[in-house]
This record gives structure tokens, sequence and C-alpha cells, in this order.
């Protein structure tokens, strides 16, 4: 379960903090979060907290199909 502190910030702030734990770059962060809000946006911009399983682990989802479909 999350800290208070980090469910008290935004969604913004929160994935800025990882990315900057983990030493990402800075235009790594932007490209992150460019298809973080772009993700939201596809959801009827929902937080990602509000979604259910099957909604939050959807681009894996499409992903993993993709690769299945372009091998065959």
């Amino acid at each position: 379960m999350p800290s208070t502190a980090s469910t008290n910030l935004r969604l913004r702030d929160q994935v800025r903090r990882v990315i900057r734990l983990n030493r990402y770059s800075v235009r790594t962060e932007k490209s992150y979060w460019y298809w973080i809000r772009y993700y939201i946006r596809f959801h009827g911009v929902r937080h990602p907290q509000e979604m259910d399983a099957n909604q939050r682990h959807y681009p894996g989802k499409a992903a993993s199909e993709t690769s299945r479909s372009a091998h065959s």
C-alpha cells in the first residue's frame, strides 16, 4: 500500500519522483509523461487508481498481441 505522503502528491509528481529516483534523464521523463497523459486521455481522463485491472494493464496486452500477430 502506498504511503500517505506519496498518495497526497499529484500523479505527475509521483511519476517525477520515481523517474528521478531511478536517475532517468529529463528527456526520458518528458517522454514517459507524454505517454502517460496519452494513456489517461484514452481511458477517459481517469486516474490510474480509478481504473480496473484490465484497463491498467491494457498497453502490455496490446503490445503482446501485436508481437504475436507480427510473427504470424
